[in-house]
């Protein structure tokens, strides 16, 4: 497999930060599937992560976003890009590279024009992820849990607290405050 980025991220600043492992952050989002790469941002009106893999945008379970976001370990690595929250529309995205672990943050546009290159197959998926699923399910076909109280989905969203206080634990281990 070829690791090749498009020129087009260097518009987008790598942070010095690594995400968490996929099975204690992606996967706990909502990420799922062969895509390499997935953007990531606050959706205010959702109260909600939003992950988009250049072809589906899909709401995120806002549990693990939360630890993770608001983590005093993690806050000083986000300072000065506006991801959202629950009075700020998002300016920035982070990009996240799934098979070598790195994070990108940038103007959304900038973000899509990255995700475009894999959208059109130039950026090859990951080896060995299961293909039979994307991001999850497209914001269209959640619509209709969002009708529903944020308890009712709370309920379908949420992960295992187990996973919760493993991701909690993994941040104080691997991520220093400054």
């Amino acid at each position: 497999m070829v690791d090749i980025i498009p020129l087009a991220i260097r518009k987008l600043e790598k942070l010095r930060m690594r995400p968490p492992p996929r099975h204690l952050f992606d996967e706990p989002l909502g990420c799922h599937g062969t895509r390499r790469l997935f953007a990531l941002y606050w959706l205010r009106a959702l109260r909600a992560p939003i992950l988009h893999d250049g072809l589906i945008e899909t709401v995120g379970d806002p549990e693990p976003y939360r630890i993770w976001r608001y983590h005093p370990r993690v806050i000083p690595h986000l300072m000065g890009y506006n991801l959202g929250d629950a009075a700020d529309r998002a300016d920035d995205w982070l990009l996240v590279d799934r098979l070598l672990r790195l994070l990108y943050a940038g103007r959304s546009p900038d973000v899509l024009a990255v995700l475009d290159y894999q959208k059109s197959g130039i950026i090859e998926p990951l080896p060995g992820a299961q293909s039979e699923r994307t991001i999850g399910a497209p914001m269209h076909l959640m619509g209709k849990y969002m009708r529903g109280s944020q308890r009712k989905l709370g309920k379908l969203l949420v992960p295992e607290s187990t996973v919760l206080n493993a991701l909690e634990a993994w941040i104080e281990e691997n991520i220093s405050g400054t």
